[in-house]
């Protein structure tokens, strides 16, 4: 089972509003995944396989 991490900067709001679309999109193309959502320092640490949030996260400049 692929994990998918939902990531913004407080990990609360907005986070869990897309994971919550994530699921519904997931589960309407009938595709098992575990998805949960978690602020940017936790998400750090931890492993998934696709990472989701903001441009600003992502490193690029």
């Amino acid at each position: 089972m692929k994990k998918i991490l939902v990531v913004c900067g407080n990990g609360l709001g907005s986070s869990f509003i897309i994971e919550m679309n994530v699921k519904k999109v997931l589960n309407e193309l009938g595709i098992e995944a575990e998805v949960s959502h978690t602020d940017l320092t936790t998400g750090q640490t931890e492993k998934a396989d696709l990472y989701l949030g903001s441009e600003r996260f992502s490193g690029s400049t």
